[in-house]
């Protein structure tokens, strides 16, 4: 006996078969179960279609499948080559990130690049916007330096951050 467990509109749906459900012709499955198969296989209208409709539909896309898959593309239009990057990040490994806070167009005063992201990350404009980004520091691929610009802000502010960041405690960093 085969037994499967399906999600299925916000609850589970039990399906018990004595015999393997592969092999078995479409017309033989009740209604819930051609239901979880035309949402599988991402049949438009599934769920508003009666039995018939539902067998019909799924018998055509099983035609198709079976039918050799015909490929448009070439492989060269396929592989992407990798000599090319974006421009973002080649420009992040030449430049190195200040350690200073930044001026960002949009946001503020922001310590990303300090971090190793882009300008308008970790925005440090508010003492609560500094304590969020000592706590999303863990993201930030240089965490050191997103830490010591956060600090530097907050200290030149008056903000008193960092006195429980783990961040602060593994580099070994004064919290102000």
């Amino acid at each position: 006996m085969m037994k499967n467990t399906v999600r299925f509109d916000r609850r589970s749906v039990t399906i018990t078969r004595k015999y393997c459900v592969s092999k078995m012709p479409l017309s033989k499955y009740t209604v819930a179960e051609l239901k979880i198969k035309a949402r599988q296989r991402r049949v438009p209208g599934w769920s508003k279609m009666k039995k018939s409709e539902l067998v019909a539909s799924l018998e055509r896309l099983n035609k198709r499948s079976r039918s050799p898959a015909k490929r448009s593309r070439s492989p060269a239009k396929r592989s992407r080559s990798p000599a090319k990057r974006s421009p973002k990040r080649s420009l992040s490994k030449r430049m190195p990130p200040p350690m200073s806070p930044m001026k960002s167009p949009s946001r503020g005063i922001t310590c990303g690049r300090a971090g190793g992201r882009n300008i308008d990350s970790f925005p440090v404009n508010t003492r609560n916007q500094a304590r969020s980004a000592l706590a999303y520091a863990r993201y930030a691929p240089d965490q050191k330096g997103l830490t010591k610009c956060v600090l530097a802000r907050s200290r030149r502010m008056g903000w008193h951050v960092g006195s429980n960041s783990a961040v602060v405690r593994r580099y070994k960093l004064k919290p102000t």
